[in-house]
């Protein structure tokens, strides 16, 4: 299901860290499948969000509303599993890898500026699901009005007849 949003080589692209840190079965995991979910319905509770994204990518044509509603939710969609594992990347990361005997060690916390990052390009893209949403709901495009009342004028008197 997460690979219907996003994909692990995005999330670590994210991150800054590669295969060895991060494995595609940790980033797989249900617990970040159920969370993921959680957070997008999330972002607008009126609305079922998946099943709209769902909907827009089985289009042949799509709008560019739904283009972009596309677009944002994969966006939206792995800033959230990078959000959510942020507070385990400094156990995760390693910084030093050694030969003799399988020696390793761990940075303290260099990830902040990460992880701040992280919060910040999180709420931007949580904010353009939002306008892309709305965009998508109220329907920008153009409105053909249909007039129901009208007046006409017959091309001869009904009186004298002529």
């Amino acid at each position: 299901m997460i690979a219907d949003y996003t994909s692990p080589e995005d999330v670590r692209a994210i991150l800054g860290v590669t295969v060895d840190d991060l494995s595609d079965a940790t980033i797989l995991l249900p617990i970040h499948e159920n969370l993921l979910i959680s957070d997008i319905e999330s972002v607008d509770e009126s609305v079922d969000v998946p099943a709209l994204y769902s909907a827009a990518q089985l289009v042949t044509t799509p709008s560019s509303d739904e283009e972009r509603l596309i677009r944002t939710v994969k966006i939206f969609a792995t800033f959230s599993l990078a959000k959510q594992l942020c507070g385990s990347l400094p156990l995760f990361a390693i910084k030093q890898e050694t030969d003799s005997k399988a020696g390793m060690t761990r940075f303290d916390n260099p990830y902040k500026e990460v992880i701040v990052s992280v919060g910040r390009d999180y709420d931007r893209s949580r904010n353009k699901l939002k306008q892309a949403l709305t965009a998508l709901n109220t329907g920008t495009g153009t409105t053909v009005r249909r007039p129901y009342f009208a007046t006409s004028s017959p091309s001869s008197d009904p009186i004298t007849g002529t």
